[in-house]
This record gives C-alpha cells, structure tokens and sequence, in this order.
C-alpha cells in the first residue's frame, strides 16, 4: 500500500489521470491527519473519481461517529444500478483514535451494554 502525502496528492491525481494510467485507482484510500487537509484531500479525490453529475447518484457518505461498518460494508458489496464508479465514504471515523480516548470509549460502551444493545457496545 503508497502513503502519498498531501503535498504529493495533486501529481499522484495528475499521474493517474493521464492516458497511460486512465483508471488506475485504488479500491480503497484511507485518508487521515489534520482534519482540514484530510477533507481538501477527500474532496478532491472525489472530484477526480466522480464528474459533478454523478456525485449525488454514485456516492455514499457513512456518518462514522456510529461506527456503521457493517452497513459500509453491505453499500460496498451492493451492486449500483448505473455502471461506472460508486464511491462510500465513512466520514469522522473514530477507529484510530489514540490510547487516551480509551476510558470516554469504554464508558460509552458500557452505557450502550447497560441500555442492552450489545451490536453499538462491541
């Protein structure tokens, strides 16, 4: 798996879109950093991969502060009813949170095992 750095995002878009890489993209980007510069470089991968008609048909964004990852993952292995790109997104993620966010995550935990939903507290 490439880390392209930030300032590396534009020539590795320009790269991919020229005539001898046309449709070279990855099956999966994990975007991460400084939150204003992880959503410029979320938008403009979204600009390249999907043309302005299509983003509203072909795109779906997954709030992550729930952790919907099975529901993630049912979008990707849904078939879109148009050909071309489809594009999930799961926006504000907390999966990769640091170690000190651990106590207010297993609190939150034992709140939703307390109120016995058991899927949200695993």
């Amino acid at each position: 798996m490439a880390e392209i750095h930030y300032k590396d995002l534009k020539s590795y878009i320009r790269k991919i879109k020229s005539e001898s890489e046309k449709g070279l993209f990855s099956q999966v980007y994990l975007i991460y950093g400084e939150e204003v510069l992880y959503k410029a470089a979320a938008d403009k991968l979204l600009d390249v991969l999907l043309p302005s008609s299509e983003k509203n048909l072909c795109h779906e964004a997954i709030d992550g502060n729930n952790e919907n990852i099975p529901a993630a993952v049912e979008r990707v292995n849904t078939f879109s009813l148009l050909s071309g790109v489809k594009v999930v997104t799961i926006n504000e993620s907390k999966i990769f949170y640091s170690k000190e966010d651990t106590q207010s995550l297993l609190e939150k935990a034992k709140e939703k095992f307390d109120a016995d939903d058991i899927k949200k507290a695993a």
